[in-house]
């Protein structure tokens, strides 16, 4: 055995994020069939801590409204009502991918008529966790697309869209 004094690193045990089992998400969103752009708000009840979880999110937006004298398929507004199960692709570290499926419901209101739409969505999100002792608090990018089903006849130009936005979810 050697006389040399044996040096020993202690490394810091890697930073584990606080998971809260219910979080609210709130943020901007913008909303596009190809015709143009709406904007809103998003707001979400984001429930479990571990790798599936569920989602109920609710986004209110106005519409693409009218291009050239004609009436875009979201109209003048738009709320996009949804059910989500979630996947955490990753359960550790600071940056997560998220994949969700879900389906809910579309309201349109246009000039010419309103109604529901039923709608079937997948989600893309990444969401970064902030270093904060005991907090449970994300920010997040999000890519969701959706396909219109079954709804009102006046409606049926109401095909699929593109929901866009970011956000940020606090836990409790």
């Amino acid at each position: 055995e050697s006389d040399e004094p044996r040096y020993y690193r202690e490394e810091p045990p890697p930073y584990d994020h606080k998971r809260s089992p219910v979080r609210l998400s709130l943020g901007p969103a913008f909303l596009t069939t190809g015709k143009g752009v709406g904007v809103g708000l998003g707001l979400g009840v984001e429930l479990g801590s571990g790798v599936v979880g569920g989602r109920l999110g609710a986004t209110w937006l106005r519409g693409e409204g009218t291009q050239n004298g004609v009436v875009t398929p979201t109209g003048d507004s738009v709320g996009h009502y949804v059910g989500e199960l979630t996947l955490d692709i990753l359960k550790r570290g600071s940056v997560h991918p998220v994949v969700a499926v879900g389906g809910g419901i579309l309201h349109v209101s246009r000039p010419d008529t309103s109604g529901v739409v039923a709608v079937g969505t997948i989600r893309g999100s990444l969401e970064y966790f902030a270093p904060i002792d005991d907090a449970d608090l994300r920010i997040g990018l999000d890519i969701t697309g959706g396909l219109a089903g079954p709804g009102a006849e006046a409606l049926r130009d109401v095909k699929g869209y593109g929901l866009f936005g970011v956000h940020a979810a606090l836990g409790f």
